[in-house]
């Protein structure tokens, strides 16, 4: 009986000696390759390593698919996350691991999702993802994973809810940052990525407002810009397609356009922060954004009024005499929140520039005023021989006052000649203003003397013909 157990077990053995290599090469039998991204964030896992450069040529793949390997999706992914905490003003402080699972088995998906498991040293978050995907789709992915690990990051009894048009914004902001080919790829002669290992190449251009390139504008003139609605409840049918790429256009333009507010980007970081606190990310959003929308309604008017713009921009129109000094009116007033004493409600209020040039701290006025500049102009475009002057003096004024106030802090030795500089600045800059004011009123006063004079002869008022 011994000798009968031992040859039995000799013959089975070399039975699974023999299916070993068979065995190996199936998916359940085999280890997974892991490998660690450059911050160790990244932990990505295949059944198959990096092909080496030089020896093993990737499979083809099929037309905008490209093929997933551990080596690269690791360095892409640093890349990704680089490029989003610069959109957001954040430094890299991550605490939950990504974990990566290239999986062969399962078919090429638009919308990967994140998954977020707990674990007692915190949150950990993982994503399958297909053999060949859509470089679009893997950055979504990325994007969706890494606001996930942001969100969650601060308690609450929630989940936090990572709104679609936060998640296809940034991703039209990060593809436009890395390039259309967020994937790595290893140099061809030593298989490797060099010093900068998951380093996002070369600096960011500097975009005009909701990337106003000609890409946007060309396509805006065919389609309209969607409302918000659309943004935040979008149809299956916006999101396939061309009409997938029109959708992620306007959330960048809506993302840009947020981000570019008075304290916009860090307004954005906040509502990330409380999205576990609270049950949508309506709620989230309005709390982090209080200071500029008392409600919804507030947030629809001012995007209807931030497409009209750009939609005005990208077809060429000139608006009316009236319109642009409605526009303009606008634009040279700054809405805030202030609270006369500490138990005191917040009361909505708006400021002249003179206001803010004089009254506020100066650190608090390069970033208002700066955007102002830059939506004056965006606007010259768009406005009337009778118009366009007064939009690019107030502008250059603004720029004018922020440089010679910027050199009066900077002479710290000379507090007499500084204190000098600073009070010309000021003086010179509510003077230029309030001229450019009564200009303002005469150019309306005008019109309206206009319009009168049409009415007594009985034509129609130049307001009825924008």
């Amino acid at each position: 009986m011994r000798f009968g157990l031992a040859a039995w077990a000799g013959w089975l053995s070399a039975v699974v000696g023999w299916c070993l290599p068979g065995l190996a090469a199936l998916p359940g039998a085999s280890d997974w390759v892991t490998v660690y991204s450059r911050s160790g964030q990244f932990i990505v896992h295949s059944l198959h390593p990096t092909a080496p450069s030089l020896a093993v040529v990737s499979p083809a793949s099929t037309s905008k698919l490209i093929w997933l390997q551990p080596d690269p999706l690791a360095v892409s992914g640093e890349r990704i996350k680089a490029s989003l905490l610069a959109e957001l003003g954040l430094p890299d402080r991550w605490r939950g691991k990504i974990q990566l699972n290239i999986t062969p088995r399962i078919r090429p998906v638009l919308f990967p999702t994140a998954a977020a498991v707990r674990f007692t040293d915190g949150w950990q978050y993982s994503l399958r993802l297909p053999q060949e995907i859509e470089g679009t789709a893997l950055v979504r992915g990325l994007v969706h994973a890494l606001l996930s690990e942001l969100a969650g990051r601060t308690p609450g009894p929630n989940a936090p809810e990572i709104p679609f048009w936060l998640v296809e914004g940034l991703t039209g902001e990060i593809l436009s940052r890395v390039g259309p080919d967020p994937l790595a790829k290893p140099n061809t002669v030593t298989g490797k990525y060099g010093n900068a290992l998951g380093l996002l190449q070369g600096t960011a251009s500097d975009r005009q407002l909701a990337r106003e390139s000609r890409e946007f504008l060309d396509r805006f003139t065919s389609r309209p810009i969607l409302s918000f609605e659309e943004l935040s409840l979008p149809s299956n049918a916006q999101l396939s397609g061309a009409a997938l790429e029109h959708y992620r256009m306007c959330c960048q333009v809506f993302f840009a356009s947020l981000q570019r507010l008075p304290g916009g980007r860090q307004a954005l970081v906040a509502m990330l922060e409380q999205l576990p606190r609270h049950l949508n990310w309506q709620t989230a959003f309005l709390s982090a954004f209080r200071s500029q929308f008392s409600g919804m309604l507030d947030v629809e008017k001012w995007w209807a009024l931030t497409t009209q713009r750009v939609t005005v921009t990208a077809k060429g129109f000139t608006l009316s005499p009236e319109a642009a000094l409605r526009w303009l009116a606008d634009l040279i007033q700054i809405t805030v929140e202030v609270q006369e004493t500490r138990d005191a409600p917040l009361i909505r209020r708006t400021l002249t520039l003179q206001t803010v040039v004089t009254e506020w701290d100066f650190a608090g006025q390069p970033p208002v005023l700066s955007e102002r500049i830059r939506q004056l102009r965006a606007l010259a475009g768009a406005l009337p021989p009778e118009v366009k002057p007064l939009a690019a003096e107030y502008a250059n004024t603004l720029q004018a006052y922020l440089e010679q106030r910027g050199r009066a802090g900077l002479q710290p030795t000379l507090p007499g000649l500084a204190q000098a500089n600073l009070s010309d600045a000021l003086r010179t800059a509510v003077s230029t203003l309030d001229a450019l004011d009564r200009r303002r009123d005469e150019i309306w006063a005008r019109l309206r003397q206009n319009d009168l004079t049409r009415a007594n002869a009985g034509e129609a008022p130049s307001t009825a013909r924008r």
